[in-house]
């Protein structure tokens, strides 16, 4: 776990583990655009080489020391310097005055402010605290400005916070303290939350989350993840590498009734593009691939395959469902006989970064609002790439990967976006986009004001959050 030290890699679920101790230099309002929040704002120079901050006054971080234009560079810089990729394009921070600080940059990147306000290259802890210890005991052990102080511990059992009297927001937070309980096991999990024991439930399962909804418990979600598959496009034996044949698979899988099937609710059928609603770069006028076994037929015809081919399906354990029966059977259709390969999760990723053959790798990227999609994409499909390793990069997806990351014209960029989205689905059908997943949390009815999971999937505000007794 790591929900204290930002300077190294992160899963998930420490990101909200880190909430109450620990707060971003900005935030994304409800529609997930970067805004001001230990930042009172910022100045991007005419010459896009350096953006300055201006900081609010009066912040403390938990061990007493001033969050001021030095913490600011400490954190700037040492994530800079760190194996981390998100701030490599920081060469150094100025201290202009004590809550001004001049962030000096190699090249200007638009997607800088989403991953400020979103993940943890945006994480300020003390750079006092980091001084006495170690990076390993400042994963477990936060020290940030956030309305609640770190004060325990017990891997696989709990994280215990209780209230900053200092807090920067006068009058907040409303709650003495927060726990999270680690239950790992479903069941058991359900019975704490259903007798009362736990006051929220972070992530049931959909078909939980439409139980207890119906049950009369307050269920909110946040888009999460678009559910695809990537074909082996980049090796020219095999069968993917043929754009009919991608064409024809998507074509073949039903992706309406499977997230009907598979969402209970919370699915959306991203079946027509790679980017969800609400993110600039989804294109309503994208047509896609709707469902059409006639036409996939006429594809794989066309591909030279109308007797169809065998291929695999390389997921990981446990299954999403029944997402990869689903897709088995719909490949049957036209031929293509898929045969599931599950791996344990480590042999999973490194097929990712790796790269495969002759098969569909079950992936899923990030369709949470606030996620820059220039960003998205670069992390994806550019060259070179850590992710997709046997997708192809054709050079009109890299030029316009390059182009819309550092277009400083927000329309131009939006533009740029959608028309990144057509090429990626309508003339090179990269990406077999199944369903848009939500992340869904439950809880007790007395729970207010939490946006657990009310708009971007990881964050939320534990200082508003109170008890309607």
């Amino acid at each position: 776990m790591n929900f204290g030290y930002p300077f190294a890699g992160t899963t998930p679920p420490d990101l909200f583990y880190a909430a109450p101790a620990i707060e971003n230099l900005l935030r994304t309002d409800d529609k997930g655009i970067p805004i001001p929040w230990l930042a009172s704002g910022w100045t991007v120079a005419p010459d896009y080489k350096s953006i300055t901050f201006t900081i609010k006054k009066g912040i403390k971080f938990h061990d007493g020391t001033d969050f001021d234009a030095s913490a600011l560079k400490y954190n700037f810089e040492t994530h800079a310097a760190s194996p981390m990729p998100d701030l490599k394009a920081i060469t150094s921070v100025d201290v202009v005055d004590k809550y001004t600080a001049k962030v000096n940059l190699s090249k200007y990147q638009p997607h800088l402010f989403s991953i400020l306000a979103t993940g943890r290259a945006g994480w300020m802890i003390s750079p006092t605290a980091a001084a006495k210890m170690t990076p390993d005991e400042l994963k477990i052990h936060p020290v940030g400005t956030g309305p609640f102080k770190f004060d325990e511990f017990k891997r696989d059992t709990y994280v215990k916070f209780s209230r900053f009297n200092e807090y920067w927001q006068t009058g907040k937070p409303y709650l003495d303290g927060i726990q999270y309980d680690i239950i790992v096991d479903p069941v058991t999990a359900m019975m704490a939350f259903k007798s009362g024991k736990e006051m929220v439930h972070w992530n049931p399962t959909p078909k939980e989350a439409a139980d207890l909804k119906a049950a009369g418990y307050n269920v909110s979600a946040a888009q999460a993840s678009i559910y695809q598959w990537i074909p082996d496009s980049a090796n020219a034996d095999s069968p993917w590498s043929n754009v009919d044949v991608r064409r024809a698979a998507q074509h073949a899988i039903d992706t309406v009734s499977m997230a009907k099937a598979e969402g209970y609710g919370w699915a959306d059928p991203y079946w027509n593009q790679v980017f969800p609603k609400g993110n600039p770069a989804n294109d309503p006028t994208i047509v896609g691939y709707p469902y059409n076994v006639d036409k996939a037929k006429e594809l794989m015809k066309k591909a030279g395959y109308a007797s169809g081919f065998k291929t695999t399906l390389l997921t990981t354990t446990p299954p999403l469902g029944d997402f990869e029966i689903a897709t088995q059977n719909y490949l049957k259709q036209i031929g293509i006989d898929a045969e599931m390969k599950p791996l344990p999760p480590p042999a999973y990723m490194a097929m990712n970064t790796q790269g495969w053959k002759n098969g569909l790798y079950r992936s899923q990227s990030v369709a949470s609002l606030g996620a820059d999609p220039g960003y998205q994409m670069a992390q994806y499909l550019s060259t070179p790439s850590n992710y997709w390793m046997s997708c192809i990069r054709p050079q009109s997806v890299q030029d316009l990967i390059l182009s819309s990351s550092t277009e400083t014209d927000p329309v131009k960029r939006v533009a740029l976006f959608k028309q990144l989205s057509k090429t990626i689905i309508d003339d090179h059908a990269l990406i077999i986009s199944v369903w848009g997943g939500y992340l869904v949390t439950a809880r007790q009815k007395e729970v207010m004001d939490d946006t657990i999971h009310s708009k971007w999937t990881m964050n939320w505000t534990p200082e508003d959050a109170w008890l309607n007794k």
